[in-house]
């Protein structure tokens, strides 16, 4: 199971040229176009986002929601896919950016 896990995120590694590529397309004058369909685009988009949180603050939902709204409307998809992808966490209504 760990060594499937490993190989995963090894195919979704991406290099800062293919990052940068992603961003520049779903990315448009500061807001998100499009939420990418494909996992490994959704994560450079996902980690871009998290950039927009404080890791030494807590954060309402509310906020989360205010901070995700300057670029998307889908606020509430963007929250759980940050919270699923370990970008966020979330705990009794409070979120926090997590810092590797």
């Amino acid at each position: 199971m760990e060594r499937h896990r490993a190989a995963r995120e090894a195919e979704l590694a991406c290099d800062p040229a293919f990052a940068e590529k992603v961003r520049a397309t779903f990315l448009v004058d500061g807001r998100l176009v499009a939420i990418p369909a494909r996992l490994k685009k959704q994560r450079v988009v996902l980690e871009h986002l998290a950039g927009l949180f404080d890791p030494d603050r807590s954060y309402h939902e509310l906020e989360v929601n205010a901070v995700l709204g300057a670029v998307h409307d889908d606020v509430a998809t963007l929250r759980r896919l940050l919270v699923t992808e370990k970008q966020l966490e979330r705990e009794n209504g409070i979120y926090r950016r997590v810092v590797a």
